[in-house]
């Protein structure tokens, strides 16, 4: 019963997710809530449900309370993480939640010090697009061109060619 429970949860956290994507935010605070209740219920990890929670503070423009909830997140590393960093996700969530209150240092070097940790994690499209409009508006050429050469090393293949579909270089 309780494998049954734990995929109603995923599929719940899912479904805030899309009512989030698709703009219907009552919806998707509405699903979180029940999703938190069986996150408690079953004793699930919260990391998920504090990943929503700052995606629906982001939504809702209250970056700085976003990115108090994923401080935490982005400074797991090493054994919290099996190793790994933070998922691409939530440094790339911080870093725009960073950007939006003026905090353009900050925003650049959470995403480059992923990059650095975990490049075949980290440079996906997403990361890869916010880190090129950074460089670009910081006027950071050298900057661009070596992510350019991480992207082509470490990334996955599908990663590269949207850069180049997108005109990224």
């Amino acid at each position: 019963m309780a494998t049954y429970e734990k995929a109603m949860a995923h599929r719940l956290l899912r479904r805030a997710k899309i009512l989030l994507k698709i703009g219907d935010l009552k919806r998707a605070r509405e699903a979180t809530e029940e999703y938190s209740k069986m996150v408690q219920n079953l004793k699930l990890p919260t990391t998920a449900l504090t990943e929503m929670r700052a995606l629906l503070l982001t939504a809702e423009s209250q970056f700085k309370d976003a990115m108090e909830i994923l401080i935490p997140l982005v400074q797991m590393t090493g054994a919290n993480r099996g190793g790994g960093v933070a998922s691409a996700d939530v440094v790339n969530n911080f870093a725009v939640c960073a950007l939006f209150t003026n905090q353009i240092t900050l925003a650049l070097d959470t995403m480059e010090m992923a990059v650095r940790a975990d490049p075949f994690q980290c440079l996906n499209l997403g990361m890869v697009q916010n880190l090129v409009a950074l460089y670009d508006l910081c006027s950071m050429k050298d900057q661009k061109a070596l992510l350019r050469k991480l992207v082509d090393r470490y990334a996955a293949d599908d990663v590269a060619e949207g850069c180049r579909r997108n005109n990224l270089w």
